[in-house]
């Protein structure tokens, strides 16, 4: 079973999970999740997390056929609705699914629209349809390559992250010395925390150091300030995961939510499970987060500035061979 710390898992089609039993989805995730003691879940079963994810696929005719079985209801009018995406008879989807017949690139593109694919995987899955398209050992062997090279990069977080305007080294250095530089620019987002006064009481630093770290934010894009009122400004500050600073940024907000686990509100959650499986299910699994993490982004981008919260992910090997 699985050890979950918290509290109630909230989402905003529930109020507070107060059921014996719940079942929802969560984009293309699916969780079951049950009540046990007073305010604390178990997540008994993850039933799904991804296991459809298309860099683990050799043809993109059993990707379809896999996909279409599951969803809801074994994806009974899904090939319809498909077909009709890429206008073409439900008949010939049927020859693609089962015979020699291939999609042509229009219909590949077609297809990658109708279910969303990110960038990386339309490329997976054109090089897919490709492969299986060649006429030759030659010509197949090149887009086997293809295939390898994109699976790769698609490996790579911060080739999937939408990524931009980075800081230099040295701000970089800088910037991720101490939790507080970004927790004080993310307040600024909120609109009742954009006077000096109000970020120092909320941020608990005093007005001289504070004055310091807005002096840097503002000096470097993060933050601006326009008759006394300083404002996030948008920038990426994204960290490499071969940043010498990296590993302190991820250490500092850790610090910050094991100060905050200390006061756990109802709505909190941490969860902690160690578990032993095989480096191919790992590397699913990370792969999910990853998509995950998209997704998490497309939430919060455009999300209304009211608290700040921390979301931390570790999914590590901890066994040293």
């Amino acid at each position: 079973m699985y050890s979950a710390h918290g509290r109630y898992l909230c989402d905003s089609g529930f109020n507070a999970l107060r059921y014996t039993k719940i079942e929802f989805y969560v984009k293309k995730y699916r969780f079951i999740f049950k009540k046990i003691h007073n305010n604390y879940i178990n997540i008994c079963i993850l039933r799904e997390i991804i296991n459809l994810i298309i860099f683990e696929f050799d043809s993109y005719k059993v990707y379809l056929a896999k996909r279409i079985r599951s969803l809801p209801g074994h994806g009974r009018g899904e090939l319809s609705k498909i077909a009709k995406a890429l206008g073409i008879h439900t008949t010939m989807m049927s020859h693609i699914l089962k015979g020699h017949a291939h999609f042509s690139m229009e219909q590949t593109l077609a297809l990658s629209d109708f279910w969303g694919l990110s960038e990386f995987e339309t490329d997976y899955l054109i090089a897919l349809v490709q492969f299986e398209r060649a006429g030759d050992q030659r010509t197949r062997g090149f887009y086997l390559k293809k295939l390898k090279e994109i699976k790769s990069r698609a490996l790579n977080l911060k080739n999937r992250l939408d990524v931009k305007n980075e800081l230099s080294e040295a701000d970089r250095a800088l910037y991720y010395s101490s939790a507080v530089y970004s927790q004080i620019r993310l307040l600024t987002a909120i609109e009742r925390f954009q006077s000096v006064e109000s970020l120092a009481e909320e941020s608990g630093v005093s007005l001289k150091k504070l004055r310091t770290y807005l002096d840097f934010l503002i000096s470097r894009g993060l933050c601006t300030e326009q008759k006394g009122r300083i404002s996030y400004a948008v920038k990426s500050t994204y960290v490499d995961a071969d940043s010498p600073m990296a590993i302190r940024h991820h250490l500092n907000w850790r610090d910050q939510s094991k100060k905050a686990a200390e006061n756990l509100r109802e709505e909190d959650l941490l969860f902690t499970y160690p578990t032993v499986i095989s480096e191919s299910d790992f590397l699913k699994i990370r792969e999910a987060l990853i998509r995950f993490i998209n997704e998490f982004k497309k939430t919060t981008e455009p999300s209304p500035s009211d608290h700040l919260y921390c979301f931390n992910i570790d999914w590590l090997k901890i066994s040293k061979n």
